[in-house]
């Protein structure tokens, strides 16, 4: 029985004994382990910020580079920056009113009274009386309220280089806004408007026609 017991304690001593030993050694291997792994972690962790941090630096150097070069070759750069709440339309399109199909235009320098206009205008400015003239091109014939005008009474009334457009262009545009065949013309002083009317035809042939 004692025999019995004193192995029974032999062999738990010797297994507690050998458990140890073998913690012991499984523990200082494995935290060496542990211990080389997490320094490599480190090491990587590491390079990837030294890396990170040379490629934010190379990202601010090629900005700069192209501020630089976008200053040096803008050639806007000495211009005077205008503050917009400082600025008005008038300075921007002067005092004189601008349609947006035709704007008015002098069309004799020796009358000031004498402008281009739009066909806006004319339709819808009743504030004018309204007058229609037709020029035949074939033959230089002008006509108003079926009475020929003479040269100087065109004039009179539309200016002289209303009659120089309408003998010299083969087109009206840009001042027409009616058509390639149509001025439109106020007269300030007679406080007109006037849609000269251009034909292709011989004034012979028009009465002819009729």
């Amino acid at each position: 029985m004692n025999k019995t017991l004193a192995t029974i304690i032999g062999i738990a001593i010797g297994t507690a004994v050998g458990g140890t030993i073998v913690y012991t050694y499984l523990n200082a291997k494995y935290s060496k382990v542990i211990e080389i792994e997490t320094q490599d972690y480190i090491d990587e962790i590491k390079e990837l910020k030294d890396n990170l941090h040379n490629v934010q630096k190379q990202v601010v150097n090629n900005l700069n580079e192209a501020k630089e070069k976008i200053a040096t070759s803008n050639p806007y750069r000495d211009a005077v920056v205008i503050d917009p709440d400082q600025i008005s339309m008038d300075d921007i399109i002067g005092d004189e009113d601008i349609d947006d199909d035709e704007p008015d235009v002098d069309v004799d320098n020796s009358n000031s009274d004498i402008r281009y206009i739009s066909m806006r205008d004319y339709e819808d400015d009743e504030d004018y009386e309204k007058e229609v003239i037709k020029y035949f091109s074939a033959d230089g014939v002008i006509l108003q309220d079926e009475e020929i005008l003479e040269a100087d009474e065109f004039i009179n009334v539309c200016g002289r280089r209303a009659l120089n457009d309408l003998q010299h262009l083969t087109s009206l545009s840009p001042r027409s806004s009616g058509g390639d065949n149509e001025l439109y013309i106020r007269n300030e002083e007679y406080n007109t408007d006037y849609k000269v009317i251009r034909l292709k035809v011989s004034y012979q042939k028009y009465i002819s026609r009729r």
